[in-house]
């Protein structure tokens, strides 16, 4: 909890230096200096294996900050912070994640805006086996992912997005590639503050992953 509140305090930091609220409601996260706090709830489904399903939870602040504004194209900075945590019924072991991610995204402006993103991952894992006489295990990841989609201005303050990404990992002993299929919306609720839902689908080793995701937005 201590690494979370901390992370909350640094990624909220340009909210409060932020004197002036917005003047207009704006549309989409594109092109927009803002902070995010989100909840995501993953279903794996191990039906191929005959084995139980896997729940897991997210917590994750994040920042998306414009670097570059020109009048046909934009870039932003993005950084993602999250916690993700097992809660199934598999009680002989818990699984722990932290993400740490950075990267960019390059966008064309205007009411369907396409988009594509890079980001790099630093991911630390921890496994505790409880009683089970097995050593706990903790490691360090590297990943990488890539995004293409558009966004789509539906309504004033309304926007919708679809988009692939493409994870890589990069520890030699596990090398894959996942394919994720992401659906969102934003709503911002006044100039200042916006609402989001989304899902997303996955398959690996015919695994299917669920997400369904909800969050909120402060513009600074």
């Amino acid at each position: 909890m201590k690494t979370v509140s901390l992370f909350a305090s640094l990624v909220c930091i340009p909210a409060f230096l932020s004197s002036a609220a917005p003047a207009e409601r704006t549309t989409g996260i594109l092109g927009t200096d803002a902070v995010g706090a989100g909840y995501t709830f993953y279903y794996d489904n191990y039906h191929y294996y005959g084995d139980t399903d896997y729940k897991t939870q997210n917590f994750e602040l994040s920042l998306n900050k414009n670097v570059w504004d020109t009048q046909k194209f934009g870039v932003d900075a993005n950084v993602r912070l999250y916690n993700s945590t097992n809660i199934s019924d598999r009680s002989f072991f818990t699984v722990e994640q932290n993400y740490a991610e950075a990267g960019a995204t390059f966008f064309w402006k205007g009411m369907v805006s396409p988009f594509v993103s890079t980001s790099v991952y630093y991911v630390h894992s921890d496994v505790d086996w409880k009683e089970t006489g097995v050593s706990d295990q903790c490691d360090d990841t590297w990943l990488l992912e890539g995004k293409a989609g558009a966004q789509v201005a539906l309504l004033e303050g309304l926007s919708a997005r679809a988009y692939l990404a493409l994870r890589h990992s990069c520890i030699a002993d596990s090398g894959k590639n996942n394919l994720r299929y992401v659906a969102d919306a934003l709503y911002w609720i006044t100039p200042r503050w916006g609402v989001s839902a989304g899902m997303t689908y996955s398959c690996f080793e015919h695994i299917d992953r669920y997400g369904f995701t909800g969050g909120a937005f402060y513009r600074f």
